[in-house]
């Protein structure tokens, strides 16, 4: 039997990247992987997290390709045949919010996860009963109570709404399958 040379079919890198918010560590991933693709031949494709959607995408791709091109929802197909001719210039960067703005916001969108919460912990069965007993109900008013309105405690309220919705919906589906 004929020995083969082993080949590489795909290439993965683990990496993280640290440093406080607007240190480039975005960038810095962008410029790696535009890199290695160039030198595989291959296109690259970005998810950014922090910053998902179509106004990010179109950003990202006309920063690195000089235009604009239609993007999906949550990333940006970039080819990795991009010169490095391009102009690697930031894009324009919305104002920074203010402190106060920051705060108003927290609390706008923690008063609508709350409202969800509350509807959804007060909801009934088609007969009438309460989904949720009277200590469940407490348990998470308990947790609404003791969140602050910042960025950890909005996660911990949207954490505390999906959990309440997929207990509703497992309750409600063990309804169906009794009647």
């Amino acid at each position: 039997m004929a020995k083969k040379k082993a080949e590489r079919a795909q290439a993965k890198l683990c990496c993280a990247l640290f440093g406080p918010s607007s240190e480039d560590k975005t960038m810095t991933a962008l410029r790696m992987a535009k890199e290695t693709a160039e030198n595989m031949g291959v296109p690259i494709t970005i998810i950014d997290i922090e910053k998902p959607g179509k106004e990010f995408s179109a950003a990202l791709y006309e920063w690195l390709k000089g235009d604009t091109a239609p993007v999906s929802e949550t990333t940006a197909e970039i080819p990795g045949d991009i010169s490095d001719e391009t102009p690697m210039e930031k894009p324009a960067e919305k104002p920074a919010e203010t402190p106060e703005e920051k705060l108003a916001s927290l609390a706008k969108t923690g008063k609508a996860i709350i409202a969800e919460i509350s509807s959804i912990i007060t909801s009934k069965s088609p007969n009438g009963v309460e989904n949720f007993r009277e200590d469940e109900k407490e348990e998470a008013r308990e947790i609404i109570k003791t969140v602050r309105m910042n960025d950890s405690g909005i996660q911990t309220l949207a954490d505390l709404r999906d959990l309440l919705s997929e207990e509703l919906a497992e309750r409600e589906g063990a309804l169906r399958k009794a009647a």
